[in-house]
């Protein structure tokens, strides 16, 4: 196993599939490159290595704004459909709390 290899997977996962946890890419991780071999010494990434890996990637990636993850796809699809969708939402504050404005 190929510690390089191991860290492409994860950045993979990370980058692609936003809707993964870092727990459930850590799980596949630890599939595809333990294979559940808890009682043989490997060399690779630990679960908390993996899962602070995923977060750092995807704020390179993404930016460490939550919503730069949404405007991108896959979040920005719309199910069933080749259409990307985004909705603008702005507030604003203003001195005269006492009428909202519309």
């Amino acid at each position: 196993m190929d510690l390089e290899q191991m860290q492409i997977a994860v950045d993979e996962l990370a980058r692609n599939d936003v809707s993964l946890s870092a727990a459930t890419i850590w799980s596949r991780i630890d599939e595809q490159f333990y294979g559940g071999a808890q009682m043989e010494a490997l060399t690779g990434l630990s679960q908390e290595q993996v899962i602070s890996r995923v977060y750092r990637v995807r704020d390179r990636h993404f930016g460490g704004n939550i919503h730069g993850r949404i405007e991108m796809p896959p979040l920005s699809r719309v199910v069933d459909r080749p259409l990307n969708f985004f909705q603008f939402h702005f507030i604003c504050g203003f001195d005269d709390n006492d009428q909202p404005i519309r």
